[in-house]
C-alpha cells in the first residue's frame, strides 16, 4: 500500500500547485485560419469534413474555432467535441456557406445565424483571431431543439452526440431541471452508477476465476500467497470506466460533469496504478517459476529489477495521466517550483548512481542471489537486487540494505565463489 499512498500524496501535490502552472509560456498561435468571419467558418467547416472522413485529429482544429474560456479547462475537451458537433448540425441545416460571409469585417463581432433562442455570433478576441462566441456555444442545444421541432423530426441526424439524439425522442416532461440536471439526465446517473457496480461485481468473479486456475495449476509461485482477490483493483479500473463512459453519454453541464468526472478520473488512474501493480507482481511470479528452473541465477536478480521497472513505469503513467486530465503542464510546473527543482535535480542523482550500481551489478556478475558476500564490513547472503539497493541478510538474521551507488566503488569478496574451502 505504500506506493499507492504516495501516488495519492503526489495526485495531491499536482493539485494544488495547479495554480503555479498558469505561468507557463504558451507557444504562439497561427491566427490566419482564424483571421476573419469567414477564414474561421471556412477553417471549422473542412476540419469537420475531415473528421467525418476518418481523419480524427483534425477535430482540434476545429475546437480551436470555439471559444471554450468559459467552459471548466477540467472538462473542457470532453464540451468542446460535443459543441462541434452540435455547431455542425446547425450550419449544416442552415446550409451556410463561407461564400456568403463577408472578407473583410471592420466590427467586433459578426452575427453569423439569428433564432429565437439564441444567435451563432463570431467574436473577434484579443490576439486577433474571429471564433464562435461563448454565448453561441451555451445557446447551441437550444438552438438546435428549435431546428429539430421546426423540421418535424423525432431525433436529430448526423454524427451528433449520442444524448442530443436521444434527447429529442424523450417527452418533455423528463426535461425539466432540478438541480442543475435535467430529470432524465438524474436517471442516466442512476443507470449508469448501477452498471459500473455490476461491471465492478462480475469483473470480481472473471479475475478470481483466472487467479484461482493459475494458483491450482502452479503457474505462480505460492511464496507470494496471493488469493484469488488479488487482482480486485482491475474490477475497480472496470468500475470507473463505465462510469466514465456513461457521464460522458449524458451531455452534462460543465459544472456538473466537472463535479462528477473528475473525481472519476482519479479513480481510474488510481485503480490503473494499484491494478498494475497486482498485474505486475503476478506476471513476474510467473516468471519466476521458470527463471528458477534454470541453471543460471542472473534471470534471478533480473526478476526483481523488472518487477520494480515496471512499476516505476506503472507510477509515470498514472502521473501523466492525472496530470492531462486535470490540465496541469508538467513541464511549466516543474520549471516553476524553483528551490523544489534543484531538489529534484540532487535527488534523481542519486537515483542515477544508483541505476548505474544495479546495472554494473548484472553486466560484471560480481555475485547473485543467494551468494555469501563481504562488502566492506557488511557480511551476509544476497537476498535480493533492486534498482536502487540491495538486501543482504547478515548471520545475525539482520537486513542489511546497501544502496547500489556504494557497489560502484566498494570492494566485494564473493565466499559463494570458492573453489574450495580451508577448514581450520
Amino acid at each position: 500500500m505504500k506506493p499507492i499512498i504516495a501516488f495519492c500524496c503526489l495526485v495531491l501535490f499536482c493539485s494544488s500547485l495547479r495554480a503555479q502552472d498558469t505561468t507557463a509560456v504558451q507557444p504562439p498561435v497561427d491566427i490566419t485560419p482564424y483571421a476573419s468571419p469567414r477564414a474561421t467558418l471556412k477553417t471549422f467547416l473542412s476540419a469537420m469534413d475531415e473528421v467525418r472522413k476518418g481523419r480524427v485529429e483534425s477535430i482540434g482544429k476545429a475546437m480551436a474555432a470555439l471559444d471554450l474560456s468559459q467552459i471548466n479547462p477540467l472538462v473542457r475537451s470532453e464540451k468542446g467535441r460535443d459543441f462541434t458537433w452540435m455547431l455542425l448540425e446547425v450550419l449544416k441545416r442552415k446550409k451556410v456557406s463561407p461564400a456568403r460571409v463577408s472578407r473583410v469585417w471592420a466590427k467586433e463581432s459578426y452575427v453569423l445565424l439569428k433564432f429565437r433562442h439564441g444567435r451563432i455570433v463570431l467574436q473577434k478576441q484579443a490576439d486577433g483571431r474571429w471564433l464562435f462566441s461563448s454565448g453561441t456555444l451555451q445557446a447551441l442545444p437550444a438552438i438546435l431543439d428549435e431546428l429539430v421541432q421546426q423540421a418535424g423530426a423525432t431525433t436529430a441526424t448526423g454524427n451528433l452526440p449520442w444524448y442530443i439524439q436521444f434527447r429529442s425522442r424523450i417527452p418533455e416532461s423528463l426535461k425539466k431541471t432540478f438541480l442543475l440536471l435535467e430529470y432524465w439526465q438524474w436517471l442516466g446517473v442512476l443507470i449508469a452508477t448501477i452498471a459500473g457496480v455490476f461491471a465492478d461485481k462480475s469483473s470480481r468473479l472473471l479475475l478470481q476465476w483466472l487467479m484461482r486456475r493459475w494458483l491450482r495449476k502452479g503457474l505462480i509461485d505460492r511464496r507470494l500467497r496471493l488469493d484469488a482477490d488479488w487482482l480486485r483493483p482491475l474490477a475497480m479500473l472496470v468500475m470507473a470506466g463505465v462510469w466514465w463512459v456513461g457521464l460522458n453519454l449524458l451531455g452534462l453541464s460543465d459544472t456538473a460533469l466537472a463535479f462528477l468526472l473528475v473525481p472519476v478520473k482519479v479513480l481510474a488512474a488510481l485503480a490503473g496504478v494499484w491494478g498494475g501493480y497486482r498485474l505486475i507482481d503476478v506476471v513476474c511470479a510467473y516468471i519466476a517459476v521458470y527463471a528458477a528452473k534454470t541453471e543460471s541465477r542472473l534471470d534471478d536478480a533480473l526478476v526483481p529489477l523488472l518487477r520494480k521497472s515496471l512499476k516505476v513505469f506503472a507510477t509515470i503513467v498514472g502521473l501523466m495521466f492525472v496530470a492531462a486530465n486535470l490540465n496541469i503542464n508538467l513541464a511549466g510546473l516543474i520549471a516553476g517550483l524553483g528551490l523544489g527543482g534543484l531538489a529534484f535535480a540532487l535527488a534523481a542523482k542519486d537515483l542515477v548512481q544508483n541505476l548505474f550500481g544495479s546495472v554494473s551489478i548484472l553486466l560484471d556478475q560480481g555475485f547473485h542471489v543467494g551468494d555469501w558476500v563481504i562488502i566492506d564490513d557488511i557480511e551476509g547472503t544476497v537476498e535480493e537486487i533492486g534498482l536502487r539497493s540491495t538486501r543482504i541478510r547478515s548471520f545475525y538474521n539482520s537486513l542489511v540494505i546497501l544502496p547500489n551507488s556504494r557497489l560502484i566503488t566498494a570492494s566485494i569478496d564473493n565466499m559463494g565463489k570458492r573453489r574450495y574451502r580451508r577448514m581450520k
